[in-house]
């Protein structure tokens, strides 16, 4: 015991002195201390985001001493060291490591969050959005629960499971609807349907909600609710939506004009098209909608003029 109370003196002056404690603990791997000397050099790195170094110090901790108290912390900031270089791959293999050999450390959620991410990063989109989804079962109340599902989405998205990404943004919905990821939702949800499966009814109710939620303008949703109908052959339908979006002076408004007038001049309602083109050309509009505009304002009047 005496031998042992001399040697954690002498552990113990190295480490107050600040003289090469590294020095010291090569001579005596099994120091009780190394640990905690190991911990605190990588601390003091990452700190200082030299990360190469801290992950030295690290990577030191979990070899050589993976029982101690600061080796499951040792493990994370291992991975977290890489995820900070954008070693992606080294950062994966260490989340991985960390989640399965300590699944109850107040680190885990975040770590199952940051193994996702690698897989994102990588572009392993299946799965990154298997992974995200593993955390939001795991942790369904969690920090990042909703900032997983709307990962996932996305990751589906490109892969093209539209239906699987749909589904992601209907559980931010119904599950988190105070989190930010589910603002603009229904919005979203609607463009999906709408630009990518093809379900202009679908697509046409979730714009509904979407302008029930005020997610977007109003011209906007109008314009984007007739291109809808358009599609699925219901004009007339869709000329209500075009006029009750083409109040404004942004591009949706401007665009639900340029519709209407165009639909009457197939129509050969001439008065009712130069009345649109007319709204277009007065409205302050870039110089390009306005010369649009004039352009087909004196086409339909001459038009008019010929008799046609």
């Amino acid at each position: 015991p005496r031998a042992d109370d001399a040697e954690l003196a002498i552990q113990g002056s190295y480490y107050r002195s600040g003289q090469d404690m590294e020095e010291y603990l090569k001579r005596n791997p099994d120091s009780a201390l190394a640990a905690d000397v190991y911990w605190t050099k990588g601390q003091d790195a990452f700190a200082a985001e030299d990360f190469r170094t801290a992950a030295r110090a690290f990577e030191r901790v979990t070899l050589d001493y993976p029982g101690s108290e600061s080796g499951p912390g040792a493990l994370f900031y291992l991975a977290e060291s890489y995820y900070r270089l954008e070693e992606w791959e080294q950062a994966l293999a260490g989340y991985r490591n960390f989640t399965t050999t300590h699944p109850d450390h107040d680190l885990v959620e975040l770590a199952h969050f940051r193994a996702a991410t690698m897989y994102f990063q990588l572009e392993r989109y299946a799965d990154a959005a298997d992974a995200f989804e593993h955390l939001r079962d795991l942790y369904p109340r969690g920090e990042y629960a909703a900032l997983a599902s709307y990962n996932a989405s996305i990751a589906y998205q490109n892969v093209e499971d539209w239906p699987a990404a749909i589904g992601s943004l209907m559980l931010i919905i119904h599950d988190y609807p105070e989190s930010d990821k589910a603002a603009g939702g229904w919005l979203q949800i609607a463009a999906l349907y709408q630009e990518e499966v093809g379900n202009y009814d679908e697509a046409l109710k979730a714009y509904a909600k979407a302008l029930e939620r005020g997610e977007a303008g109003p011209s906007e949703i109008h314009y984007q609710r007739g291109q809808c109908l358009e599609r699925l052959t219901r004009v007339d339908d869709a000329l209500a939506e075009y006029e009750a979006g083409g109040n404004g002076r942004d591009d949706f408004a401007l665009a639900a004009l340029s519709r209407i007038a165009e639909i009457h001049e197939k129509r050969g309602n001439w008065n009712a098209a130069l009345a649109a083109y007319q709204k277009i050309a007065s409205s302050g509009a870039s110089q390009d909608w306005v010369g649009m505009a004039e352009g087909r304002i004196e086409f339909i009047r001459q038009e008019q003029a010929a008799g046609r």
